[in-house]
């Protein structure tokens, strides 16, 4: 084709095309992709956990029940009596008694051991981690306080050593095993409330690491938030001796007598009614219906502040000889005053008029 041709077929298409009013250039929006956002989104709330860390054998055995305060406090003595509960049968296996309203759900995934579903949805772990140390003291102490600081980054709290970390420490002197303490934990911090019926060690491997401080050493870490709790007064009986309180405690003390005997006093929700099962099997009493009923209704009745207090007797079997006083006061709102006095039967029945002076000498 000559050159001449090919300009003259260049110039009709452009006659047919380029000038046409029909023909347009149409303009199109695409939707630009937006930049993958690299700042995580803070899906942080204020977060509680209560927990128990318990020797047994070379093993450690850990408790956890996290979640929204909200949801935490309500259920923090049902907790704390059901951790007080626990056994070690010959092999290690624990046992307890389940509280009222809650299911106990097997698990086979290695380290956690069972869930504890509550009525209302919630969910409490049993952890078993072994080789902690549990037969060796020094070993153990270490093992707790790299436990309790994996806990503390789980709800955001830096790592502690061992001196600073006794603030949020509670021995659990019936869960010991020797000169291995187990101890009673609360924490309150921030975290995802996804994560709050995970597994109890998911920082394992990391996270907020382990402090290797041990007994003795000092730590400038910031120690976990006082309870805001008002501040309770009371007279003591010459019979009684105060002791440190910490953890849940807002007082203890010793009873004088032959053998050992303890007065706590606590501040949680709940009520007696859902917890009376766990506390009439600490001293191995009858566990049937109508004798939780029976000491239901057998609650002798103070007046504080006018309020009623109920203060209910439980007599442990034979084998043991241990018994219970235990008085719930009305406190505030949403909490009450838990004050239980544990002991041998005689020491225990001994001392009923001055655990009631203790009582109604209350004053906040």
């Amino acid at each position: 084709m000559s050159l001449w041709r090919k300009v003259y077929l260049l110039c009709l298409c452009l006659s047919l095309f380029g000038c046409s009013d029909q023909f347009e250039i149409r303009h199109y929006k695409v939707a630009k992709r937006e930049k993958a956002n690299t700042q995580p989104v803070s899906s942080a709330k204020e977060q509680l956990m209560l927990g128990a860390i318990v020797p047994n054998g070379d093993n450690g055995w850990y408790f956890k029940f996290l979640n929204d305060p909200s949801q935490v406090l309500p259920q923090k003595l049902t907790f704390r009596s059901w951790v007080e509960s626990v056994k070690f049968d010959a092999g290690g296996k624990p046992t307890w008694t389940l509280p009222a309203g809650w299911q106990e759900e097997s698990v086979d995934n290695g380290i956690t051991y069972a869930r504890l579903i509550l009525d209302n949805g919630l969910q409490a772990t049993v952890t078993m981690l072994p080789g902690r140390g549990g037969n060796e003291v020094q070993q153990w102490t270490s093992s707790v306080v790299a436990d309790v600081n994996r806990w503390r980054g789980q709800v955001n709290l830096p790592p502690q050593e061992w001196e600073a970390m006794q603030e949020s420490l509670e021995e659990l002197p019936q869960l010991a095993q020797g000169g291995s303490k187990a101890y009673w934990v609360e924490l309150s911090g921030t975290g995802n409330p996804s994560s709050s019926s995970g597994p109890p060690f998911m920082n394992m491997m990391g996270g907020a690491g382990a402090s290797s401080g041990m007994p003795g050493s000092t730590s400038s870490a910031s120690t976990p938030l006082a309870a805001s709790s008002p501040s309770l007064k009371f007279e003591t009986p010459a019979t009684w001796e105060e002791i440190p309180a910490s953890g849940m405690r807002l007082a203890a003390f010793n009873v004088s007598g032959d053998q050992p005997a303890e007065v706590t006093v606590i501040a949680a929700g709940g009520d007696i009614a859902s917890n009376i099962g766990i506390w009439i099997n600490q001293v191995e009493a009858d566990q049937s219906p109508e004798y939780q009923q029976k000491v239901l209704e057998g609650a002798e009745t103070l007046e504080l502040q006018g309020n009623q207090v109920k203060v209910y007797t439980i007599h442990g079997s034979n084998s043991t000889l241990q018994s219970i006083l235990v008085a719930e006061v009305p406190w505030k709102a949403e909490e009450s005053l838990f004050v239980k006095l544990k002991g041998p039967t005689e020491i225990v029945d001994s001392q009923r008029e001055n655990f009631k002076q203790y009582i109604l000498s209350m004053n906040w």
